[in-house]
């Protein structure tokens, strides 16, 4: 089963003038997304090495 969380803030920083994102911030900030390219543009998480030292 797939979770989605989806949060917005619609005070004018997050849509454009024609009331499009074009771009997401996901993953707490870890990627950004191209949203018109569909494509990543950034991404900064970490491997999977640390994450499972982490663990």
């Amino acid at each position: 089963m797939k979770k989605y969380i989806i949060g917005v803030d619609l005070d004018g920083t997050l849509l454009t003038s024609n009331k499009e994102m074009e771009y997401a911030i996901t993953s707490n900030g870890a990627v950004t997304y191209n949203l018109k390219e569909n494509r990543i543009v950034d991404n900064k998480c970490l491997p999977m090495s640390a994450c499972k030292r982490i663990y």
